[in-house]
């Protein structure tokens, strides 16, 4: 646990992977809010409050793909597990993330003698 890790420290700057956390304080949520978005990475944010007010406009307001509010970090099967800006690409897990290996194809097709009206024509007479 570190504190007093200036703003434009490595750590405060980049992911950092491995048992460390670093502990800032700030005297107004939005100063805290412009801090954690001051980055190139947004995967997630942890919240502990007891205001939902509060909660709101963090979720409302920060960069990230995820937030939790009043829990740590929870990875669960049927949650999506999304990213933001350089955290990486796309979505993780739930059905969200299994839309990713999909492939929608759209089809439009009209075929000779068709009579009925086409809904994109409406109000248009062929």
């Amino acid at each position: 646990v570190l504190t007093d890790v200036p703003d434009d420290a490595r750590l405060t700057r980049e992911n950092a992977f491995g048992p460390v956390v670093a502990l800032y304080e700030y005297t107004t949520l939005d100063s805290a809010l412009t801090a954690a978005n001051d980055t190139n990475y947004g995967l997630g944010l942890s919240l502990w409050t007891d205001n939902p007010d509060t909660a709101e406009k963090v979720v409302d307001q920060s960069d990230t793909g995820m937030v939790w509010v009043n829990e740590p970090l929870q990875s669960i099967a049927a949650c999506p597990w999304s990213v933001f800006k350089d955290s990486g690409v796309g979505v993780e897990l739930g059905v969200s993330g299994i839309r990713e290996y999909t492939y929608e194809k759209v089809v439009q097709q009209q075929f000779r003698g068709a009579t009925g009206p086409r809904s994109w024509y409406f109000p248009y007479k062929r």
